[in-house]
């Protein structure tokens, strides 16, 4: 027994001597105390002496080879290749028998009071507090640290008297678990011209904004009017009078009751009102609203000759509540407008099930990089992402800026295809838990804007480039300024593109159309070469017939996919259904 308790002290007596002059152990042994001044039990002195005498030896030997380590180049180490930014105090700790990469190794007794580290709860995915802040150090974005930068901070903390300090070996263990539970899982996807590329899952990566804490309160989801003053990507026309009806958040929350758009709602003075639009002004949630009439005989009608603003605290019933306290008869239009009761409800209010639906807009750009840290140029085609509906002062961060994928073999346009895939599979709605609400929620996805340079530009509006001769700012062809700009106009060029790659499916030379009109597209031109090539081989039948011919080129060409621009199919420029192209008045009449 009094071994056993003079072992203990020796073990108090070796922290204490390392920890002398930390003010904040309050272990320490002040001076002029020595190892030996702790063994005071007659029965086995000489022998604790002797313990003592030999661990103080121990020590200034491990000490001497710290010193001598320090002094040593990096190239005198065996496997000094792997990583130069190792230190040379790691190694020791390894070679020294302190540090070890098995979890056998038994950990050193506590020495310290327990602290918070000790907690097992609320750090779940986690098993405790030390493993997340190990795991967060481990993955700092500008500060990278190699294995042997681990092992010593482990070191150091098993000899500081932390608890629940794991091997690396656990550390590995439990980051490889966690990334195949909730990490990214990006997508395959192979390209009409045979390249493999990755995609991470865009809406789970929107998502994670939605479950965030510190980022949900600065989401927005509705314009905003500010009556000129533009900040922020909702105050810009783009959201405010560009953009479809169809593709902006269709309810709002409020009294507990989720109205959507193209619903009769009920006032508070007992009018009624049929919402086409939320949108924010002045810092009050608004509807931009056709006033409902009922007349005797118990049919609505709704005046479309102009629109209203009326804020939505104004509104007391939604459409499912009048339905729920009238009946489903109550609701019956007049023989010209039936077409409105028949969209009630709003299709979307059906799909989300009691759940709220946001439409969240992001900012899509890609560029060729190069994979290389050298000056040897290695091309890379990357797209990355940003929240649309998030402040810009919070986007020149970089925790905004996410990565969407990136390939040597596929094109920007070619891995294009794989992101506008994904957007339109969120038509229907992506469910997640939003942090802020409480409950889940719905969102689908909208690209806001494509940014990048000038060539990139070209290439995504499928533009011939900067030498072509049309369609840019330098020139008029295609009519005004005006005219282009408008719906007809975004339309006729992307009809110009699937009239070349007719053209070139029935063999036409295409490379004439395309100087006249400006029009290029890198994803058609793929296309078109691939076609032409496939007739060359299909001519060299002499059995087939021209009208055969034809039919053999039409059945290919229909089984092919990807064969143009696909962000001229996603809703990103002006849409005909804006509140002022589709009721033809200005609002606030």
């Amino acid at each position: 027994m009094a071994q056993q308790e003079a072992s203990s002290e020796l073990r108090i007596g070796a922290m204490s001597s390392n920890s002398l002059t930390h003010p904040s152990n309050q272990h320490a042994l002040p001076p002029p105390y020595e190892l030996t001044d702790l063994y005071l039990d007659p029965q086995g002195e000489d022998m604790l002496a002797d313990q003592a005498t030999a661990r103080r030896e121990q020590l200034l030997e491990d000490a001497e080879a710290f010193s001598r380590a320090a002094e040593l180049d990096w190239d005198d180490w065996e496997g000094g290749d792997e990583d130069e930014t190792v230190t040379n105090v790691a190694h020791m700790l390894f070679e020294l028998g302190v540090e070890s990469d098995s979890d056998n190794m038994p950990a050193p007794p506590p020495r310290l009071p327990a602290s918070s580290f000790s907690s097992n709860d609320n750090w779940a995915p986690y098993p405790n507090k030390m493993m997340y802040l190990l795991d967060m150090l481990d993955n700092l974005p500008r500060l990278r640290l190699s294995d042997k930068h681990l092992q010593a901070f482990l070191f150091v903390l098993k000899e500081c008297g932390a608890e629940n300090v794991p091997s690396l070996d656990s550390l590995r263990r439990l980051q490889k678990q966690l990334q195949e539970d909730i990490g990214p899982k990006p997508r395959r996807h192979v390209s009409a011209e045979g390249n493999i590329y990755y995609v991470n899952d865009i809406a789970a990566q929107v998502a994670e904004d939605f479950t965030n804490p510190l980022v949900r309160p600065h989401m927005v989801f509705y314009p905003e009017d500010t009556q000129g003053k533009i900040v922020e990507t909702w105050q810009a026309q783009k959201w405010l009078a560009e953009v479809g009806l169809e593709h902006l958040t269709p309810m709002v929350i409020h009294a507990g009751q989720h109205f959507y758009v193209n619903e009769l709602a009920e006032c508070r003075d007992g009018t009624y009102v049929l919402p086409v639009r939320w949108i924010v002004r002045e810092s009050i949630m608004c509807s931009d609203v056709f006033k409902v009439t009922r007349s005797g005989d118990g049919l609505f009608h709704t005046d479309l000759s102009c629109i209203y603003s009326l804020p939505v605290s104004n509104l007391k019933r939604s459409f499912p509540e009048i339905v729920s306290m009238r009946g489903q008869g109550f609701v019956q239009f007049e023989a010209p407008q039936n077409a409105l009761h028949m969209a009630m409800p709003h299709p979307t209010h059906i799909r989300a099930k009691g759940r709220p639906f946001f439409c969240v807009w992001i900012k899509l750009w890609g560029d060729d990089v190069s994979g290389n840290r050298s000056k040897q140029w290695n091309k890379h085609w990357n797209w990355y992402l940003a929240h649309a509906g998030i402040p810009k002062q919070l986007l020149n961060q970089e925790y905004f800026v996410r990565f969407v994928s990136t390939s040597p073999h596929a094109g920007i346009l070619e891995q294009g295809a794989g992101i506008c895939e994904q957007i339109r599979a969120t038509k229907d709605g992506y469910v997640v838990f939003d942090c802020h609400l409480g409950e889940e929620v719905m969102f689908s996805l909208g690209v806001s804007t494509l940014p990048a340079d000038n060539p990139m530009q070209s290439e995504l509006a499928s533009h011939i480039g900067l030498k072509g001769n049309c369609f840019c700012r330098r020139c008029n062809v295609g009519g005004t300024q005006e005219e282009k700009t408008t719906a007809e106009g975004f339309h006729a060029l992307f009809m110009e593109v699937l009239a070349q790659v007719q053209d070139a499916t029935r063999g036409q030379d295409v490379e004439d159309r395309q100087r006249k009109t400006g029009v290029k597209d890198a994803l058609a031109q793929k296309f078109i070469q691939r076609v032409t090539q496939e007739r060359i081989q299909l001519s060299k039948d002499s059995q087939l017939s021209s009208q055969e011919l034809e039919e053999r080129i039409d059945m290919w060409a229909t089984s092919q996919r990807d064969v143009m621009n696909p962000f001229l199919e996603e809703p990103c420029g002006r849409s005909s259904n804006s509140a002022q192209h589709q009721y033809g008045q200005k609002e606030g009449c």
